[in-house]
């Protein structure tokens, strides 16, 4: 005869009579005021009892939609949206009970990621943030009902999470405080231009480095990062939001079956104290993402790191050196040669004295700009970006650049060319002068007899002042090839 306890019954009974009477949810993705990506194949998935009837009404749909719960309660229905259009309704129905989800469009929609500059909201005077340029009359200006973002609760998580804390905001007055500048402007310019409803994600967290966003899958090449993946579901082992994987986990996985035309990404400043492999991360968060959401040709885009004096922090926050940034630019280029990949450039619009620079107008603008021309429209011949280095030569102590992609010509503010650096070795740089001369840039050393390689706004507080006929800023480069040391301290 087998005996039980009745704590052991009462136990299952309970958990019986959870799943038996469980009642119907839907991911907090689906919530009043969302947006849903146009002319996609999309899915509305949650939870119920195991083997639970579960209904899905769309008011934009002839049909009902009916699917039956798995072993696990898991339940998920897929339709096919039209062009824009709303408000809409759904309706999701179980055997207890009934959910109804208001006010929903259908537009395009954007995941915004990264690090503070993405956070950075539009009218912030605290965490570090002092609002955008002339936030006290643009705030006033927010009031856009087809603009909405959904804003991912920051989340920690030591495993892949299903998912996701959030509220979907109407970009008006009353949550001006909440919403990413960056992604505002960038979608202002697009509902502006395209004429349909914009919804972004922002999925963002200030201060944290490229790996924390980082499935552990996409991490695995660099070894680095190895032994605190082994680790990080060990509850002995503090896991923060700089942890590798941590910030994927809890606020990139939870998203990956909603549809999403495209990425906006603003990161890196983490990065810049040792950035050699950051562009080989890059690639691989791209490559990783994209198989996350199951879009491989899904359009990335993201913002060039800005100048900022990095050398006037303390070593609690920078251990770099004065041309950490230029190699950091360079490192991001790289991510350029996967394809449906672009970057806005920022070298104008920085401020070397705070590292959240203020004018994301412009930050969001270019990235638009980029968007339009790139995803939309597959327009090349449209000036999207700025100068284009075709050619460097070297003559004596001079250096002569070619630029392309300039349109009507080049153009600088100011009366001379800023941030062009000479060297007679290829290691060890001096100031130079320039003066531009039709397509090109002539570059004169200062007693050096011979030159060998050139810089372009290569350190941390060299601003780019040199455009193309669309007012786009040229990209800091160099010719030699010393590569990064990091210095010990």
């Amino acid at each position: 005869m087998i005996f039980f306890k009745k704590s052991t019954l009462l136990v299952g009974f309970l958990f019986c009579s959870f799943w038996l009477n469980a009642q119907v949810t839907v991911n907090h993705l689906f919530a009043n005021h969302m947006v849903l990506q146009q002319k996609a194949n999309i899915k509305i998935w949650g939870k119920a009892s195991p083997k639970e009837m579960v209904k899905v009404n769309v008011s934009f749909l002839k049909h009902q939609l009916e699917t039956t719960t798995d072993h696990q309660g898991n339940w998920e229905v897929k339709l096919k949206t039209p062009q824009y259009g709303g408000p809409y309704q759904i309706t999701i129905k179980g055997d207890q009970n009934q959910i109804s989800i208001a006010d929903v469009y259908l537009g395009e929609v954007w995941l915004a990621s990264g690090q503070s500059n993405m956070q950075f909201p539009i009218d912030s005077n605290s965490k570090g943030y002092n609002g955008v340029v002339n936030f006290k009359e643009e705030i006033k200006l927010v009031n856009f009902p087809l603009i909405r973002q959904f804003l991912v609760k920051s989340t920690i998580a030591r495993t892949e999470k299903e998912e996701v804390a959030g509220d979907w905001l109407i970009c008006k007055l009353d949550n001006v405080k909440k919403i990413s500048a960056l992604a505002y402007y960038f979608a202002l310019n697009l509902h502006q231009n395209l004429n349909v409803p914009i919804g972004i994600i922002n999925s963002s967290w200030g201060g944290t480095e490229i790996a924390t966003w980082m499935s552990a899958k996409d991490l695995q090449k660099f070894t680095t990062e190895n032994e605190a993946l082994e680790n990080i579901t060990n509850t002995a082992v503090k896991v923060n939001e700089n942890y590798p994987s941590a910030l994927y986990n809890g606020m990139i996985n939870p998203l990956r079956k909603f549809n999403i035309k495209g990425v906006i990404w603003c990161q890196g400043e983490n990065n810049i104290n040792d950035p050699r492999n950051y562009g080989d991360r890059m690639k691989s968060l791209i490559s990783g993402w994209r198989s996350s959401f199951s879009q491989k040709k899904l359009p990335f885009l993201y913002v060039q790191i800005a100048p900022f004096n990095y050398l006037g922090r303390t070593r609690q926050y920078f251990t770099g050196t004065e041309n950490s940034l230029g190699y950091l630019v360079e490192q991001q280029t790289k991510a350029l040669t996967l394809k449906h990949v672009y970057m806005a450039r920022t070298g104008d619009i920085g401020d070397v004295g705070f590292i959240h620079y203020r004018n994301k107008q412009e930050a969001g603008k270019r990235l638009f700009l980029l968007a339009l021309k790139k995803v939309y429209t597959n327009n090349d011949d449209e000036l999207v970006n700025g100068p284009q280095v075709s050619n460097v030569s070297f003559t004596n102590n001079r250096a002569i650049v070619v630029y392309k992609q300039i349109g009507a010509g080049l153009s600088i503010k100011g009366s001379t060319v800023n941030g062009f650096e000479l060297s007679d070795d290829g290691v060890k740089f001096y100031p130079a002068t320039a003066k531009m001369d039709g397509n090109k840039v002539i570059v004169q050393g200062v007693n050096l007899p011979k030159v060998v390689a050139l810089r372009y706004c290569f350190k941390n507080v060299q601003e780019v002042n040199l455009f193309n006929a669309a007012g786009l800023p040229a990209l800091p480069f160099r010719t030699d090839s010393t590569p990064y040391v990091k210095p010990v301290y």
